[in-house]
């Protein structure tokens, strides 16, 4: 077992040994800034680095407060011999990670309204360029969203907020925004998602309820006897 005085020499060790100053030339990056136009907040973990928190976009606000990004990153290494160094990471390429550009199923920040500025205060050409991207996007997730729809009740159940706030965004009415959610069961004969009151499925015909069933459709759901056991001789 270790004991404390063990314990004590470690750290001890760990203590006296040499670091190595970071180089002057290596702090020469400014800061960026990060900025969001969306009412979505958003956070990215990047391990050692840390992780990252976007605000959403206030109500009535062109854009929301920053994020803002350092412009370098320094982690500390033991590079053995009781001496330490660092690792660098500029703060652009951090904040291109925090965006994760050209990253599909949702990843991608940038298509959401999340951009990078130089300044505190972003540009009207940032801001314009922001705004054109996200309009493709929820004009992306109203497609899915009319999609769905078209597949009747089952599709319908699929639809979600986001759905019905892109059409929002984009001032579009849509019959199915305020359609009531369908709660479907699936089917235990084929997996199809249909309504939970109706008797069998429309697909495969399983039965849901099968006295419903022997009642509507008796020659596909007859009713099996049981023949008697003959006795034994």
């Amino acid at each position: 077992m270790i004991t404390a005085n063990e314990v004590a020499s470690a750290v001890g060790g760990l203590n006296k040994r040499a670091r190595q100053p970071i180089p002057d030339a290596l702090k020469r990056n400014p800061p960026l800034y990060i900025f969001n136009i969306y009412e979505m907040k958003h956070t990215r973990g990047l391990g050692s680095l840390g992780t990252f928190h976007v605000p959403a976009c206030e109500p009535g606000e062109a854009y929301s407060k920053p994020l803002v990004v350092p412009g370098e990153f320094f982690d500390e290494f033991d590079r053995g011999e009781g001496s330490l160094g660092w690792t660098y990471e500029t703060g652009a390429d951090v904040a291109k990670a925090i965006l994760n550009v050209g990253h599909r199923d949702g990843a991608d920040l940038s298509a959401w309204g999340v951009f990078l500025a130089a300044d505190k205060k972003p540009t009207r050409e940032e801001l314009s360029a922001a705004r054109e991207k996200l309009t493709a996007k929820m004009r992306e997730v109203l497609a899915a969203g009319d999609a769905l729809a078209l597949q009747g009740d089952s599709g319908l159940a699929q639809i979600q907020a986001m759905h019905r706030k892109a059409a929002h965004y984009l001032k579009q009415h849509r019959d199915w925004i305020n359609a009531e959610p369908v709660e479907m069961r699936e089917c235990h004969g084929c997996g199809a998602f249909v309504k939970p009151t109706l008797p069998r499925c429309p697909q495969c015909k399983a039965p849901f309820d099968l006295a419903k069933c022997r009642e509507l459709w008796p020659m596909e759901y007859p009713i099996m006897t049981q023949r008697p056991v003959a006795a034994a001789r």
